[in-house]
């Protein structure tokens, strides 16, 4: 029987208090009474046992506060999960965060999926909350440098929110690890967002912000990061957007101003320099010229692409592909394209 039963069955926010009474037991009988000091009530072990099976079978590691494979710098923040549910390898190595807004700008998103394939190339983790938008970029951008890449839930993972993201979640922990501090069947709840929001900061060294307006959600994952002293860098964005208020105002306050992978590498030393470039793929005929129409800030559908260069469409929808294959330009929702930072 698992040392820490009664929390995997009524999963709460960790005080300091339960954190430290519960660290300190280590058999049944003084988890019980630490469970009594606590105010938790009696639950029977027979439950208990039954989850622990069912995360035996499903491949759900449970990693206790105080067990060796517990991440060291989650174990030191102010509140740590008392117990982990892991899909996959938590493996000791520089984590950096990269989180960011949920409907994000097209180039924001570009942006977070190359800043997060640059910093696995070099064999950071790049952590994040398999939210919507930058989150799910992130992830994949690590994912398609063939690196580690680290997801944080805020459910448990037979709840997995968005549902659409699961496929994406499989591929996470294929390689890095899916990690939630609730029992698999918990589910989604607006309270348990912000509360995972303390461990994406406390597995990283350093939390990236993407696009956050004076009222994103990722905020609260910046200011824990700076109450327990990781770095903390952001893109910046227009003066006058207000999709980066928040992001602007942190670096108004002290923030590091991110505009390239570098910008963040060069603080984690430890890191291996980079491989050298690959050539960048030739391209010509209608390739090069669609290239050149487009940016990497501004879409363009396949349509408005075709009449600006009178071109037939399934010419242009031909070469687009081939760029895609060749990784200069990105397909957006809605048909629409932009070129690819490399």
């Amino acid at each position: 029987m698992h040392p820490l039963w009664p929390h995997l069955l009524h999963p709460r926010f960790p005080s300091e208090k339960a954190c430290r009474l519960l660290g300190e037991a280590r058999d049944l009988g003084a988890v019980e009474a630490a469970a009594r000091r606590l105010g938790w009530p009696a639950l029977p072990e027979s439950e208990a046992r039954r989850t622990l099976e069912r995360c035996a079978r499903e491949g759900i590691a449970v990693v206790a506060w105080g067990d060796d494979g517990y991440p060291d710098p989650l174990a030191r923040i102010a509140m740590p999960p008392l117990a982990l549910f892991v899909k996959g390898r938590l493996e000791p190595r520089t984590a950096v965060a990269v989180v960011g807004s949920r409907r994000p700008r097209p180039e924001s998103m570009e942006f977070a999926r190359h800043l997060a394939g640059e910093l696995a190339r070099r064999g950071a983790a790049v952590v994040s909350g398999l939210a919507r938008g930058v989150d799910a970029m992130a992830h994949r951008g690590a994912l398609d440098a063939g690196g580690a890449t680290w997801a944080v839930l805020g459910s448990g993972h037979a709840r997995l929110y968005p549902p659409e993201h699961k496929d994406l979640a499989a591929a996470v922990a294929a390689t890095g690890a899916v990690v939630s501090e609730y029992p698999p069947d918990t589910p989604p709840h607006g309270s348990r967002f912000p509360a995972r929001n303390r461990i994406i900061a406390g597995l990283s060294r350093g939390v990236v912000l993407v696009e956050a307006a004076a009222r994103s959600g990722s905020l609260i994952t910046a200011r824990l990061a700076l109450e327990e002293g990781r770095d903390l860098f952001v893109a910046p964005g227009g003066v006058l957007d207000e999709r980066f208020v928040g992001s602007n105002f942190l670096i108004k306050q002290g923030a590091k101003l991110v505009q390239s992978a570098e910008d963040i590498l060069e603080e984690y030393p430890e890191l291996p320099a980079p491989a050298a470039a690959s050539p960048a793929p030739a391209v010509e005929g209608d390739e090069a010229a669609l290239l050149a129409a487009l940016a990497v800030n501004r879409p363009r559908v396949t349509d408005d692409l075709a009449r600006a260069l009178k071109m037939p469409v399934a010419a242009v929808g031909a070469a687009l592909t081939g760029l895609e294959l060749k990784g200069l330009v990105r397909r957006h929702p809605g048909g629409a394209w932009t070129k690819a930072l490399r």
